[in-house]
């Protein structure tokens, strides 16, 4: 459920889980498989009710009081301390996602470089470490876990593979799923990908992303 204009409506036996998102998009990959895809198969779970509410909502503060978990999504706003400052006194749980490695700035973290701003990271920090919990995926355990005792890895997954692909020993397939603020990640592999394909024509790279970055980084790759 997207909150926008209308008022929570839910039972009161009901645990409601809220996700706040800066994301101003839903068709974004980090909002598909950050966001969507979690909050859908929670929301299955018998007597759950999840919400996602943008920061710039009017119900922000209605549904920050209201939600028996809230989730912030890597968000570095002034405007949520005082939030999770009420959570604490309500003793209700506040729980910080940290997506990315938000400190090593650049263009593909955050929107419009946001956390280039030292402030913004500050705010970063301080919010991970008011929450009462942390989530993370992968190595970001490694480079966060220290900043709050109760850090859990949510490891990358796939809801559903749209189609099965025949297993030929005669062909070798390579793939890449992730979002456009992996494009200097792109353009390390590219020559070892383009000197595979060239080499050994049963070689395919297959490619799940942004179409614009494959264009503008595997150009020279075989059709």
């Amino acid at each position: 459920v997207s909150i926008t204009q209308a008022p929570m409506d839910f039972s009161e036996t009901d645990l409601l889980i809220a996700n706040v998102v800066a994301m101003r998009s839903t068709q974004v990959g980090d909002y598909v498989y950050r966001v969507s895809q979690p909050s859908l198969a929670l929301g299955r779970m018998p007597g759950v009710k999840v919400v996602t509410v943008s920061m710039l909502s009017p119900h922000l503060r209605e549904v920050a009081a209201r939600a028996d978990v809230l989730v912030l999504h890597l968000l570095s706003e002034d405007d949520l301390f005082p939030v999770v400052y009420d959570r604490r006194l309500a003793r209700k749980p506040t729980v910080y996602e940290i997506s990315d490695h938000f400190a090593a700035s650049h263009a593909g973290v955050g929107i419009q470089g946001w956390f280039a701003d030292p402030v913004n990271r500050s705010n970063a920090f301080q919010l991970l470490r008011l929450a009462d919990a942390t989530q993370v995926t992968g190595g970001l355990l490694e480079r966060f876990g220290a900043l709050n005792a109760r850090t859990t890895v949510f490891e990358n997954q796939l809801e559903r593979v749209s189609c099965k692909l025949e297993r030929s020993r005669a062909q070798v397939r390579i793939g890449w799923a992730g979002s456009a603020g992996h494009t200097e990640d792109l353009r390390q592999i590219e020559p070892v990908l383009l000197a595979l394909c060239n080499r050994f024509p049963q070689v395919t790279f297959c490619f799940m992303g942004n179409e614009r970055q494959f264009d503008d980084v595997f150009s020279r790759l075989p059709a």
